[in-house]
């Protein structure tokens, strides 16, 4: 009986021992990153689709090699709002903290684009100097533009009633909407990292822009 339960007791160990090294094999099969800080610099760059493959590609990057965090270090005087949608949804869904800070100290800025990439990090950070708002859709080319316009157009233009038409005809409605829009979104994102909500309703709506000491 008792050479019975040493038996038991030696196969357990072994299937145990078994299990431990094919752990430590699947470990040593995967590659082992130290804990880095990834950062990328915008220096006076537009958001554009290029900048939002940039960011992107530098997100994979820091996901990859389970970096502690990305390092944004922002300088944009604004950019389009397509590229802007995109960069904060990447932004939101990296499974990184991201961290944007506002630089060079003195000349840099987060304009109109920018102040939609620095509400969604996680820590938004600036340097002595800087400043970040002005976010109303006009600077963020946002506002749907017509037709380039025949040249018969353009001769009955000069006509002083025709410029009234064409004026009682402008997309009004459209362009309060995007307003509207892009007031929400960034009120929206503030909440959602726990930033002024109200301020940054104001930057889009009054194009308000503040200084680093002020935010």
């Amino acid at each position: 009986m008792r050479s019975r339960l040493v038996m038991v007791a030696f196969v357990a160990v072994c299937c145990a021992l078994v299990h431990i090294c094919a752990a430590l094999a699947q470990v040593e099969d995967q590659p082992i990153y130290p804990r880095s800080v990834l950062h990328v610099r915008l220096e006076n760059e537009p958001i554009t689709p290029v900048t939002l493959r940039f960011v992107r590609r530098a997100l994979r990057e820091a996901e990859k090699t389970q970096a502690q965090c990305l390092v944004i270090e922002l300088d944009t005087p604004g950019g389009l709002l397509d590229a802007t949608h995109g960069m904060v949804r990447e932004i939101l869904a990296s499974r990184v903290p991201v961290v944007v800070y506002v630089a060079p100290a003195g000349v840099g800025r987060a304009a109109s684009a920018g102040l939609f990439i620095t509400l969604s990090s996680h820590i938004a950070a600036m340097a002595p100097g800087t400043r970040i708002g002005a976010a109303h859709p006009v600077q963020l080319g946002g506002l749907p533009t017509g037709p380039p316009q025949p040249a018969r157009k353009i001769e009955e233009e000069k006509n002083g009633a025709e410029n009234e038409k064409l004026a009682a005809r402008r997309p009004v409605p459209m362009e309060e909407k995007l307003v509207n829009d892009t007031e929400t979104w960034a009120r929206s994102l503030a909440e959602l990292r726990g930033r002024n909500a109200e301020w940054a309703a104001l930057a889009v709506t009054e194009s308000r822009s503040i200084t680093a000491t002020e935010a």
